[in-house]
């Protein structure tokens, strides 16, 4: 059994101007994502955050508040950041401070590395002391990875859940890059095929795990 994607995202922080983002209006300078005639997104406002929200029907949804953008595809892992590139060429006076590629996937216990369960000790979720004065109910593990070759310098950080199920791990992967401009932002959300690359690379060498989708 392989591992299943789960989604996929970039998240561009930076000075966000929240009000102009429409459909309409990413539309009219053709950085939409392409849609049958008559067919639009649902715009969520929460203005709890200063959230807009723009679902769309082929899995994909856009959450702009004034602080980020995100760009987020479920069920599987593919380019977000090419739509982030042309917010960012259309937008290139817009301070922006980082760039954040993010793979998340679940992995069926009998394929996870038995070595590599989030565990605090001897408690787990996955084996549970059945003497135990106290049992967990969820656990967490989060890694800073040394990657070779790293050609954009990403930090990148593995991060590897698990609640009380004992069928599946939650992992993903965050690949960050610190920027100083729209323009370097722009380098690195038209580089998307390179953080793919290090994220199978943690899955493939790191973890040993099989990237055939289910």
């Amino acid at each position: 059994m392989a591992i299943t994607k789960v989604l996929s995202n970039v998240v561009v922080r930076g000075i966000w101007n929240v009000a102009i983002f429409s459909h309409e209006w990413l539309n009219l300078h053709e950085v939409a994502p392409k849609l049958e005639p008559n067919v639009v997104p649902e715009a969520i406002w929460v203005p709890q955050t200063g959230q807009q929200i723009l679902q769309y029907p082929n899995q994909m949804t856009w959450a702009i508040d004034p602080n980020s953008l995100e760009i987020k595809i479920v069920d599987d892992w593919s380019d977000c950041s090419s739509y982030a590139s042309g917010i960012l060429k259309l937008l290139p006076h817009t301070p922006i401070q980082a760039v954040g590629t993010n793979f998340v996937f679940n992995c069926p216990i009998p394929e996870w590395p038995q070595s590599m369960f989030p565990a605090l000790g001897e408690y787990s979720v996955i084996n549970p002391k059945e003497d135990a004065t106290c049992t967990v109910s969820s656990a967490k593990w989060a890694g800073v990875l040394q990657l070779e070759p790293n050609p954009l310098s990403a930090k990148v950080t593995l991060t590897v859940s698990q609640k009380n199920d004992r069928n599946s791990i939650a992992a993903w992967i965050n690949v960050h890059h610190a920027v100083n401009n729209s323009q370097e932002a722009i380098r690195i959300t038209e580089s998307w095929e390179e953080d793919k690359a290090l994220a199978n690379k943690v899955i493939q060498e790191c973890l040993k795990l099989d990237l055939k989708t289910k």
